[in-house]
Protein backbone atom coordinates (compact mmCIF):
# COMPACT_ATOMS: atom_id res chain seq x y z
CA UNK A 1 0.00 0.00 0.00
CA UNK A 2 1.34 3.23 -1.22
CA UNK A 3 1.05 6.50 0.85
CA UNK A 4 -1.91 7.74 -0.43
CA UNK A 5 -3.51 4.33 0.23
CA UNK A 6 -2.01 4.53 3.86
CA UNK A 7 -3.86 8.07 4.50
CA UNK A 8 -7.06 7.05 2.69
CA UNK A 9 -6.82 4.01 5.36
CA UNK A 10 -5.89 6.33 8.47
CA UNK A 11 -8.42 8.89 7.57
CA UNK A 12 -11.46 6.41 7.48
CA UNK A 13 -10.35 5.42 10.90
CA UNK A 14 -10.42 8.84 12.25
CA UNK A 15 -13.84 8.91 10.27
CA UNK A 16 -15.37 5.83 11.58
CA UNK A 17 -14.14 7.14 15.54
CA UNK A 18 -15.94 10.27 14.81
CA UNK A 19 -12.77 12.17 15.04
CA UNK A 20 -13.34 13.99 12.10
CA UNK A 21 -15.48 14.52 9.21
CA UNK A 22 -14.90 16.15 5.91
CA UNK A 23 -18.45 17.45 5.97
CA UNK A 24 -19.89 20.66 6.51
CA UNK A 25 -23.33 20.84 8.16
CA UNK A 26 -24.63 21.89 4.65
CA UNK A 27 -25.36 19.16 2.56
CA UNK A 28 -23.27 18.84 -0.48
CA UNK A 29 -20.67 20.98 1.59
CA UNK A 30 -17.02 19.96 2.01
CA UNK A 31 -15.05 21.66 4.46
CA UNK A 32 -11.54 21.24 4.01
CA UNK A 33 -10.58 24.69 5.88
CA UNK A 34 -8.55 24.82 9.05
CA UNK A 35 -6.88 21.19 7.09
CA UNK A 36 -3.30 20.91 6.49
CA UNK A 37 -2.89 20.29 2.81
CA UNK A 38 -1.85 16.69 2.67
CA UNK A 39 -5.09 16.01 4.71
CA UNK A 40 -7.17 18.46 3.18
CA UNK A 41 -5.83 15.96 -0.30
CA UNK A 42 -6.46 13.04 1.38
CA UNK A 43 -10.45 14.20 2.55
CA UNK A 44 -10.67 14.82 -0.87
CA UNK A 45 -9.81 11.72 -2.34
CA UNK A 46 -12.08 10.06 0.06
CA UNK A 47 -14.92 11.82 -0.64
CA UNK A 48 -14.34 11.07 -4.69
CA UNK A 49 -13.74 7.31 -3.66
CA UNK A 50 -17.10 7.18 -1.60
CA UNK A 51 -19.00 8.83 -4.49
CA UNK A 52 -18.10 6.36 -7.11
CA UNK A 53 -18.24 3.01 -4.11
CA UNK A 54 -20.83 4.43 -2.44
CA UNK A 55 -20.19 2.69 0.83
CA UNK A 56 -23.49 1.89 3.15
CA UNK A 57 -22.83 3.78 6.90
CA UNK A 58 -22.17 7.50 5.47
CA UNK A 59 -22.59 10.03 3.33
CA UNK A 60 -21.62 9.95 -0.29
CA UNK A 61 -22.31 12.88 -2.22
CA UNK A 62 -24.43 12.60 -5.76
CA UNK A 63 -22.26 13.30 -8.56
CA UNK A 64 -25.28 15.02 -9.97
CA UNK A 65 -25.15 18.15 -7.92
CA UNK A 66 -22.84 20.38 -7.23
CA UNK A 67 -19.84 19.82 -4.67
CA UNK A 68 -18.84 22.81 -2.66
CA UNK A 69 -14.93 22.87 -1.32
CA UNK A 70 -14.73 25.38 1.47
CA UNK A 71 -11.22 26.28 1.33
CA UNK A 72 -10.92 29.59 3.38
CA UNK A 73 -9.12 32.44 2.08
CA UNK A 74 -5.40 31.36 2.92
CA UNK A 75 -5.24 34.52 5.92
CA UNK A 76 -3.97 32.46 8.05
CA UNK A 77 -1.29 30.69 6.10
CA UNK A 78 2.22 31.92 6.33
CA UNK A 79 2.68 35.43 4.59
CA UNK A 80 -1.06 35.04 4.14
CA UNK A 81 -0.20 33.25 0.98
CA UNK A 82 -2.99 30.50 0.31
CA UNK A 83 -1.29 27.01 0.17
CA UNK A 84 -4.64 24.79 -0.38
CA UNK A 85 -6.24 26.21 -3.43
CA UNK A 86 -2.97 25.36 -5.53
CA UNK A 87 -2.46 21.84 -4.42
CA UNK A 88 -6.58 21.13 -4.38
CA UNK A 89 -5.94 22.74 -8.15
CA UNK A 90 -3.02 20.63 -9.10
CA UNK A 91 -4.87 17.14 -7.95
CA UNK A 92 -8.53 18.38 -9.54
CA UNK A 93 -6.83 19.39 -12.81
CA UNK A 94 -3.72 16.92 -12.93
CA UNK A 95 -4.04 13.86 -11.15
CA UNK A 96 -7.67 12.71 -12.26
CA UNK A 97 -8.82 11.78 -15.35
CA UNK A 98 -10.67 13.81 -16.62
CA UNK A 99 -9.32 16.54 -15.19
CA UNK A 100 -11.69 18.62 -12.82
CA UNK A 101 -12.73 21.69 -13.19
CA UNK A 102 -14.07 23.85 -10.30
CA UNK A 103 -14.91 27.40 -10.29
CA UNK A 104 -15.18 30.27 -7.88
CA UNK A 105 -17.93 30.76 -5.98
CA UNK A 106 -19.76 33.99 -6.97
CA UNK A 107 -20.46 35.51 -3.17
CA UNK A 108 -17.75 33.86 -0.68
CA UNK A 109 -13.84 33.76 -2.02
CA UNK A 110 -13.57 30.86 0.12
CA UNK A 111 -15.70 28.58 -1.62
CA UNK A 112 -15.10 26.18 -4.92
CA UNK A 113 -17.20 24.99 -6.77
CA UNK A 114 -17.23 21.18 -8.79
CA UNK A 115 -19.95 21.72 -10.89
CA UNK A 116 -22.21 17.96 -10.66
CA UNK A 117 -22.02 17.96 -14.71
CA UNK A 118 -18.09 17.61 -14.04
CA UNK A 119 -18.49 14.96 -11.18
CA UNK A 120 -20.82 12.72 -13.91
CA UNK A 121 -18.32 12.83 -16.55
CA UNK A 122 -15.59 12.03 -14.10
CA UNK A 123 -17.96 9.64 -12.19
CA UNK A 124 -19.13 7.45 -15.77
CA UNK A 125 -15.01 7.56 -16.63
CA UNK A 126 -14.11 6.04 -13.68
CA UNK A 127 -16.76 3.45 -14.15
CA UNK A 128 -16.42 2.89 -17.74
CA UNK A 129 -12.14 2.31 -16.91
CA UNK A 130 -12.47 -0.14 -14.13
Amino acid sequence: MGEVGRALELYRKAMAHGLLTPWCKEPGVLDLHGHTVQVALTAARAVLADLLARPDGRYCHDPAHDLILITGRGSRSEASEQQLLPALAAFLKEELQPPMEFLPHSSNPGRWIIPGSCLTRWAEAQRNNA
